[in-house]
Formats: C-alpha cells, sequence, structure tokens
C-alpha cells in the first residue's frame, strides 16, 4: 500500500512584525529613561532639604541672614533719627479731619466735650468743598425745596462718614451754624474720647531773613 504519511503539523510561534517591535524599543526606552529622571528628582529635593536644614541651623544658633541684617539696620536707623507716634485719645479726631480734608474742607479744630457725647467741628468750606456737595454728590429731589441746600448735603456727608466710622448719627441730632464761608457742626456721637484737634499753624522763622541779609552783603 503506497500511503502518503504526512507528519503532524506543529504551531511555531509567530515572528513579531516590525510595529511590535518597534512599540517594545520604545517601552523599554521609557522605561531606562524614567528611572534615572526620577533618581535625578529624589537627589535634587534631597539637596534642597539639606541646603534649607543648613541655613536653619545657621540662623538658629546666631548666624545673623540678610533678612536679619536688615531688620537689624532699620532698627538702628530708626533709633538715631527718632521715632513716628500718635496717641490713641485723639484717634477719632484725626479721623474726621482726614475724612473732611478729602472732600475738600479746611477743618480748624475738631473738638470731644467732656459730657453728653458732644462734638463740634469748625471748618471753613471753600469751594472745593462746594462743587463737591452741589455738583458731584447727588441731591435727593425732597431737597430741592430747601431753603439752604448745601447745610443739608453737609449734614448728609456728616451721616455717611459716621456711618463708615462704625455708628450713624441721628437725624435730629446734628445741627448746622453758618457764618459765611465758616461752619460750625455740632452732632451727639457716642465714639472716641474728649479731646481737642486744633490745625497746626506755621511758624515764622527767622533763618530766610538772615540769609537774605547775607545774601546782599556778599553780593554788594
Amino acid at each position: 500500500m503506497n500511503a502518503s504519511f504526512s507528519p503532524p503539523s506543529v504551531a511555531h510561534p509567530r515572528a513579531p512584525t516590525l510595529s511590535r517591535r518597534l512599540g517594545l524599543l520604545r517601552t523599554l526606552g521609557k522605561d531606562h529613561v524614567r528611572k534615572p529622571t526620577e533618581a535625578k528628582a529624589k537627589q535634587a529635593k534631597q539637596g534642597a532639604l539639606k541646603r534649607i536644614m543648613a541655613v536653619a541651623s545657621r540662623s538658629g544658633e546666631g548666624t545673623p541672614t540678610t533678612t536679619q541684617q536688615e531688620d537689624k539696620g532699620l532698627k538702628s536707623f530708626l533709633l538715631k533719627c527718632g521715632s513716628y507716634y500718635q496717641s490713641a485719645e485723639l484717634f477719632y479726631q484725626r479721623q474726621w479731619r482726614q475724612r473732611l480734608r478729602q472732600i475738600g474742607f479746611r477743618v480748624i479744630s475738631v473738638t470731644k466735650m467732656d459730657g453728653h457725647h458732644l462734638w463740634e467741628i469748625r471748618l471753613c468750606c471753600n469751594l472745593s468743598a462746594q462743587t463737591y456737595l452741589l455738583l458731584s454728590k447727588p441731591v435727593p429731589k425732597k431737597l430741592f425745596a430747601a431753603k439752604d441746600l448745601l447745610e443739608c448735603q453737609i449734614k448728609a456727608e456728616f451721616r455717611l462718614i459716621s456711618k463708615d466710622l462704625g455708628l450713624v448719627i441721628k437725624n435730629d441730632e446734628i445741627t448746622v451754624t453758618r457764618n459765611g464761608a465758616h461752619m460750625r457742626v455740632g452732632f451727639l456721637w457716642p465714639k472716641g474720647r474728649a479731646g481737642v484737634l486744633r490745625k497746626k499753624e506755621k511758624r515764622i522763622q527767622a533763618f530766610p531773613f538772615l540769609v537774605r541779609r547775607w545774601l546782599r552783603r556778599v553780593r554788594n
């Protein structure tokens, strides 16, 4: 019998294609690249921590840093040239003067009496303050028929300032006495301590006159 014999077929592993080879090489390359970069990052963090700890230990031991040297120099400068001091007794008096000056008033004095929380502010209403109150600031329609519109606007502005400072002045607890451009505003307001804040007058100095005489002698 001439029977043809064929050997059993064995499944051979399929050879990887070119694209699969390239993919394997890329993944292997990424793994090889990631390891050294992560190690370098850890080393950099450790180095930065060591440097921070070294600076902290130096500052703790007494070695002055740059900021400490600057603070020391600033303290010595302030001790030599004097200090800036404001008493808390006249805190609200200064606040009223500052707000009124921003509007344009020339503040002469700000006084709080000893009893009944009575305040009295003397000021001069110049052209810039009148322009702000009558033109820049809106006027309510109910005040159009008022005899003195400027006086009503001053009351409204004082009530607004008192609200910003923490407590609103009641409408029936404020009066404005006007004599030309000079005004005296009185109101009841419980904040602040008793005291007077006056405008400092500039003293006449004799030094410029002496310099003028000396210049005349030298020129002649």
